[in-house]
């Protein structure tokens, strides 16, 4: 094995090799970062101004957006404890561990949220504005 040329050498994964510290800092970056951003994302859409309210489809697409957020919070921790334990960080690991348990908690919670919150039945949609008709009375305001 010591006479093998470079390009045939087994990869072997050390707690000092040089890609697991980037990749274990981007994935905490990422697990503080991207669900709080998806989870933006929905509120954004179910919090409205000057007396208007969210429609049921904007409602719908909120609580999408809120348990998408939640099973990103739990995956990516759990690739952050899967790189711990391949490059031996026992630190790296039990940090991930514990996110992973915080964030299942979290999702627990949103999962039991979101499926309270959906409606049995979409209630038909009036119609807005008035469309006359020919050959009849019109029930139109005004004419």
């Amino acid at each position: 094995m010591q006479n093998a040329p470079v390009s045939q050498r087994p990869v072997v994964l050390r707690p000092g090799g040089t890609w697991a510290t980037p990749c274990l800092t981007l994935l905490w970056i990422a697990w503080v970062v991207v669900p709080a951003a998806v989870a933006l994302e929905g509120l954004q859409l179910v919090v409205t101004f000057l007396g208007d309210s969210a429609t049921d489809a904007e409602q719908a697409h909120a609580r999408s957006l809120f348990v998408r957020a939640a099973v990103l919070a739990v995956v990516i921790p759990v690739v952050g404890l899967v790189v711990g334990l391949a490059t031996r960080r026992r630190g790296n690991a039990i940090a991930s561990g514990v996110a992973v348990a915080l964030s299942g908690l979290v999702a627990l919670v949103v999962a039991v949220a979101a499926a309270a919150a959906v409606p049995e039945e979409v209630p038909p949609r009036e119609p807005t504005g008035c469309q006359e008709h020919s050959g009849g009375d019109s029930d139109c305001p005004g004419g």
